[in-house]
């Protein structure tokens, strides 16, 4: 009640100044030293990642191998998928993954039958493709790129409804992307080669494609990581507690690790007022 007190107060007696976003690491995963045990020789070399609502999947850059690990972090089950490899990015329609893997087709992953069940012809290479269900009117879409190309929004036919300029976004490096709509306004997150140890979070407003401010260097939340190079990202709400979450998966020196951040909304008001809700 004290709050949304001064919220009110805060909001007649000054103007907003704006909506910033708080980037807050939760936890992590030692991805090697969680796979290696079972996998010998194979407990580096991953780049995307992805959760089911249940579990973690991982899935190696080099190969059609992926990885299931447990919210505890205990290593479930390893299996190739058929006719896919090379996976960089993976996203979740609500039903299913989407596969990309620095080609222009995006590959749909039944995860119980552990096949792929369709594709998606693009008009361009796509390393990493974050799964859009407001796009094309409600009809959903992609957001896809390159390590420094221009960023596309396509239908769920390949058909080009966006694009953002390369010049646009500013930063390059990036690896893996992920839409987040929950907030007042669409953002689009990168896990990005860039900042000080190539470990980078940062993000766009959706649609202008305009750089945020906000920034996270991952480097000393990487278990067993001296140095390390960005990989796959991935949006999830749907892990206990509902916590608005980041899930990066650094390819890391001499540890592979996933690491958690939260996402949460601070506004920041004229008088210096600030209201931190869940988000």
């Amino acid at each position: 009640m004290f709050r949304t007190l001064v919220f009110l107060i805060a909001s007649m007696a000054s103007g907003m100044a704006c909506a910033q976003l708080a980037l807050t690491p939760q936890f992590a995963l030692d991805v090697t030293e969680i796979v290696e045990p079972h996998l010998p020789g194979e407990g580096v070399g991953y780049a995307a990642v992805g959760f089911d609502g249940t579990d973690y999947w991982i899935a190696r850059w080099s190969s059609s191998r992926f990885t299931r690990i447990s919210q505890a972090g205990e290593y479930l089950d390893s299996f190739d998928i058929p006719n896919l490899s090379g996976t960089r990015s993976l996203t979740w329609d609500g039903t299913h993954f989407w596969a990309a893997n620095n080609t222009t087709t995006l590959s749909r992953i039944d995860p119980v039958t552990r096949t792929v069940v369709a594709t998606l012809t693009l008009p361009v290479t796509a390393r990493y493709a974050s799964y859009d269900a407001t796009a094309d009117a409600g009809g959903g879409g992609f957001w896809i790129g390159e390590f420094s190309s221009d960023i596309r929004l396509v239908d769920m036919v390949g058909n080009v409804l966006q694009t953002i300029s390369a010049e646009t976004v500013g930063f390059g490096g990036r690896y893996g992307a992920a839409v987040d709509n929950s907030g007042e306004s669409p953002v689009l997150w990168f896990f990005y080669q860039g900042g000080s140890n190539n470990v980078e979070i940062g993000a766009i407003d959706l649609p202008s494609g305009t750089p945020r401010s906000e920034s996270l260097d991952l480097l000393a939340w990487i278990p067993n990581a001296t140095s390390a190079v960005a990989g796959g990202l991935f949006r999830t709400d749907a892990l206990p507690g509902g916590q608005n979450l980041l899930l990066a998966l650094a390819q890391g020196t001499p540890d592979n690790g996933l690491v958690a951040v939260s996402i949460a909304t601070r506004t920041i008001f004229d008088d210096g007022f600030e209201d931190l809700p869940a988000r």
